[in-house]
């Protein structure tokens, strides 16, 4: 950063810290305020506001372009480790494809940042994704097994999710157990019926049969039924995402990172089992 962009930078900072000094004085002194000041403190909101705006437009362009730039460096990295494996057979294929069809679009990769609704604003709903050209393109990725604490895991986006099957209880069974995490630090794991992620012979999280179970109503009532069913999603539907993440925690984080593995690893079971036997 020059002197230039140093000094103008500070006086944003210093024009930001006066506008809050005196909102804070407005709010300590509201009863002594006649109409001519509170009119005053309204016109210099209606700056603020605009200021606001202006900062909070050039964080988004400058958060856009810093995952960007991430994104296609190691889309570039990506391309030179497989330079030979990878970029010479789609360049090969695109010549291919060209000669016999000219009106055929070239397979290129590329990154981008997408809502995984359509014209949706929050940046919560967007995700890093490489563009491809048809689904033949997409990389195999493998699932790990992380020997220590006997877990499957995989990365996506650089956010790790690890896990185990589980068993999945009907509500009328009572004798469940590892449905949560245990919280007693002074905990005698022998006769404890929560999982504990330290010990590898116990840390395998099970299910209630409802846990897939999507609650769309009744979000905010804390007397609602829905509340007393431990492990049930808050999150899901696509037209009430944004309203959801308000009644989510990091409870539903876990638990979508747990059902999330147990569900691709009975998926895998699955392909193996209908592709050997049809």
């Amino acid at each position: 950063m020059d002197n230039t962009s140093s000094n103008s930078y500070n006086k944003l900072i210093d024009n930001i810290n006066k506008s809050i000094n005196l909102f804070n004085n407005f709010k300590e002194d509201i009863d002594n305020y006649d109409l001519t000041k509170t009119n005053n403190i309204k016109e210099e909101l209606k700056k603020f506001d605009i200021m606001c705006k202006r900062i909070q437009k050039t964080s988004d362009l400058c958060n856009y372009y810093n995952t960007d730039m991430k994104n296609i460096l190691n889309v570039k990295n990506i391309q030179l480790n497989n330079k030979h494996n990878v970029l010479f057979p789609l360049i090969k294929n695109n010549i291919i494809k060209y000669i016999e069809n000219k009106n055929t679009i070239p397979v290129k990769q590329k990154t981008n940042t997408v809502s995984i609704i359509k014209d949706n604003k929050n940046n919560y709903c967007k995700i890093d994704v490489i563009e491809v050209y048809s689904s033949s393109e997409v990389k195999n990725s493998p699932i790990y097994y992380i020997k220590d604490t006997d877990e499957f895991a995989i990365k996506i986006n650089n956010k790790l999710m690890k896990g185990n099957i589980g068993i999945c209880y009907d509500k009328t069974e009572k004798d469940t157990e590892n449905l949560m995490e245990c919280t007693n630090i002074k905990c005698n794991i022998e006769d404890c019926r929560y999982y504990h992620k330290e010990v590898k012979d116990n840390n395998q999280v099970n299910f209630m049969n409802y846990s897939w179970n999507y609650i769309k109503k009744n979000k905010h009532n804390p007397t609602s039924a829905y509340k007393k069913n431990k492990n049930v999603r808050f999150v899901g539907s696509r037209d009430t995402l944004n309203s959801d993440l308000l009644y989510t925690n990091k409870n539903e984080k876990k638990l979508r990172n747990s059902q999330l593995i147990h569900d691709i690893l009975i998926y895998q079971v699955l392909a193996n089992y209908l592709s050997s036997s049809c």
